[in-house]
């Protein structure tokens, strides 16, 4: 790791605060994935399990998604599962545009390996049903047990 320094614009780098910024604000995705979106996870878990016994696929084969719409990244893959879908009615409410619902994990899997190394690992590492979620600049791969942990 490399020891705090300022670039020739003056802006100052240091990759243990940013790894703190990081972790808080990956628990806060967290956190909202339980709070917030944890109806819709639920629901799309149950799809999983339905669509599984219907077809012979498993939780292996599926990702739920949870994407911001207005954040970079969550932004780019909502457009391609969703092109031209239209956030102005969400966004007039005051409310921010989320896009969540279900993807293969192997196309997930690829795009994370080319993206985000982190989000990559934590998805290889989920045996069962996984939860990806790109929000506040942050993208993270959880398992259902990681959401439903104690948010107090």
């Amino acid at each position: 790791m490399r020891e705090p320094f300022f670039d020739e614009h003056g802006v100052l780098h240091d990759e243990t605060a940013e790894g703190v910024i990081w972790a808080v604000e990956r628990e806060n995705v967290r956190r909202s994935l339980a709070e917030v979106h944890r109806d819709r996870i639920e629901h799309f878990a149950r799809r999983i399990a339905e669509i599984g016994s219907e077809i012979g696929a498993d939780a292996s084969d599926l990702v739920i998604v949870v994407l911001n719409v207005d954040d970079h990244n969550g932004g780019q893959l909502a457009e391609a599962l969703m092109p031209g879908h239209d956030w102005s009615q969400i966004r007039a409410r005051g409310e921010t545009p989320f896009a969540r619902g279900l993807a293969t994990r192997p196309g997930l899997q690829d795009l994370l390996d080319d993206s985000c190394a982190s989000a990559a690992a934590e998805l290889r590492g989920i045996a069962g049903v996984a939860v990806v979620a790109m929000d506040r600049g942050v993208i993270a791969a959880f398992g259902l047990d990681q959401i439903a942990k104690e948010t107090t």
